[in-house]
């Protein structure tokens, strides 16, 4: 449940592994047919669906240029190489850049079960700007709370607003239903840390992984 979503330097969407430094390569066309905000309200842009505990409608709000979208198969390549950049210590690690293909998709795999296992309803959502992949989000919903389970954004799309505009949209989401946003974040992860707290968040409880940290809105 670690949440990396550093606001760490700019950009757009990215490629595939480069050997060597496994630099990003921009998606210059990386346009998805599962790519469909609903809506459009007061330059907000609007996700919406089910959930298990209730039969209304769950909208998300993101200020334009970013919006999600539900995950599908063709994000694997994506997903993989986002996780990669979460992971500086197997590429220390690992200089063999095929070895370190494997063991990333491995951990990649383990990490999705075990959400699947933790969080069985939880939604899978890609994070767009002006239409690219710059990122991910696992939320989970429950009557008793929405949780951030995951948020990861691309290197060349961080310090871009990107996560706080994801945040924002929960909170919002979070304060219509009358819900508390819960997250849990690395113990040392102080730029994510420093980030969830200019968004209101504070630290309930810790250990020696990770450290709990809410958000409610004030009229809760």
């Amino acid at each position: 449940m670690l949440c990396q979503c550093d606001e760490g330097t700019a950009h757009q969407g990215v490629d595939g592994f480069k050997s060597g430094a496994h630099r990003w390569r921009v998606l210059r066309d990386h346009k998805r047919v599962g790519y469909r905000p609903l809506s459009r309200q007061n330059g907000l842009v609007s996700i919406t669906h089910s959930t298990s505990y209730s039969r209304e409608s769950t909208v998300y709000l993101l200020s334009e240029p970013f919006a999600l979208r539900e995950r599908d198969d063709d994000d694997q390549p994506f997903l993989l190489e986002l996780y990669l950049s979460t992971r500086d210590d197997l590429q220390q690690a690992i200089p063999d850049l095929a070895m370190l293909q494997q063991l990333i998709a491995m951990q990649f795999n383990a990490q999705e079960t075990g959400y699947r296992h933790q969080f069985p309803l939880a939604r899978q959502l890609i994070l767009l700007r002006s239409g690219h992949p710059i990122g991910r989000m696992v939320v989970d919903a429950s009557p008793e709370q929405l949780r951030l389970v995951d948020i990861a954004i691309a290197p060349p799309a961080r310090r871009s607003g990107a996560a706080m505009a994801a945040l924002a949209a929960l909170q919002r989401h979070a304060a219509a239903q009358g819900l508390p946003l819960c997250l849990a974040v690395g113990r040392y992860n102080g730029p994510a840390q420093c980030l969830y707290q200019k968004c209101g968040f504070t630290s309930v409880t810790e250990d020696d992984l990770f450290v709990q940290m809410i958000w409610r809105s004030t009229s809760q």
